[in-house]
Formats: C-alpha cells, structure tokens, sequence
C-alpha cells in the first residue's frame, strides 16, 4: 500500500477489504455452528486482526495523500475495525 503507484495501492486495499469480508464472514459461520452445539466448518486465521495495526496507520496517510479513492479507503478501515470491539458501533 505503500507503492508510488495508485494503482498498486487500490489493489492491495482491495485485497485487505477481501480478506476482512472472508473473516468476517469465517465468524459469522463461527457463531452460527457455536450456537447450535457444532464445530465450524472453516477457521479464520485473523490475518486481517493481526495486521490490522501496520495497515490502519497506512491506510489514514492514504487519506491524506489520495483524493479520488478516499471511498474505498474508508471502508477497508472501517472493515477493519470491525475486529476490534472498541471501535465497533
């Protein structure tokens, strides 16, 4: 994300929304097989948890660098924060 080309910075925010959108879902599957007594299916790793504190910083200087995709910056942050309870609405 860090790249001098935009176009590498996009895809690699959009690759981190991807994996935030798989764990989020992995923990939705998580909780659905929790409630009914079963073992889930697949396991999320938490990539998106544990590198959320390098990406987070990176993410806010992109929004002062990067007019045009400032929308899609703010929802791999938000995506992210999702992890954490604190932040969470």
């Amino acid at each position: 994300m860090n790249s001098e080309h935009q176009g590498v910075a996009l895809q690699a925010v959009e690759f981190w929304s991807t994996v935030c959108d798989e764990e989020l879902e992995l923990q939705e599957e998580a909780n659905e097989a929790f409630e009914v007594g079963e073992q889930p299916e697949r396991v999320s790793f938490d990539f998106a948890k544990t590198a959320a504190p390098e990406i987070l910083p990176v993410l806010l200087w992109m929004l002062t660098q990067q007019v045009s995709t400032k929308s899609l910056i703010v929802v791999c942050m938000l995506l992210l924060t999702t992890f954490f309870p604190y932040f969470s609405t």
